[in-house]
C-alpha cells in the first residue's frame, strides 16, 4: 500500500512539475508575443511615416515636373520665335545682297 501511495505522490509531483514547466513557458510566450506588438506597433508607425513620406516627395516631384515641362515649352516657343527671326533676317539679308548687286551691276560703267 505504501508502494501505492508512493507512486502516486511520485506522479502528483511529476505533474506538479510538469505544470510549472508549462506555465513558465506560458510566460516566456506571453512576454514574447508582447515584445512582438509592441515591434509590430514601432514598424506600423514608421510604414505610416514612411508612407506620408512618399506621398509628400511624389506630390513635390510632379509640381517640379509640371514646372519644368512648363519652362521646356516656353524655351521651345522663344526658340521658335528666334529661328523664325533668323529665318526673316536671313531672306532680309539675301534680298539686300542682290538689290546691292543689281545697283553695283546697274552703277558699273560699260566698258
Amino acid at each position: 500500500m505504501l508502494t501505492k501511495y508512493e507512486g502516486s505522490l511520485a506522479k502528483v509531483r511529476n505533474d506538479q512539475e510538469e505544470i510549472r514547466q508549462k506555465e513558465m513557458t506560458m510566460r516566456d510566450t506571453e512576454h514574447e508575443e508582447l515584445q512582438l506588438q509592441a515591434q509590430v506597433g514601432l514598424q506600423s508607425e514608421k510604414l505610416v511615416r514612411l508612407q506620408r513620406q512618399y506621398t509628400a516627395r511624389k506630390e513635390s516631384h510632379e509640381k517640379k515636373l509640371a514646372q519644368l515641362k512648363e519652362e521646356f515649352e516656353t524655351v521651345q516657343a522663344d526658340k521658335s520665335e528666334k529661328e523664325a527671326k533668323i529665318e526673316e533676317f536671313g531672306r532680309l539679308g539675301q534680298q539686300i545682297e542682290q538689290k546691292v548687286a543689281h545697283i553695283v551691276v546697274e552703277a558699273s560703267p560699260i566698258c
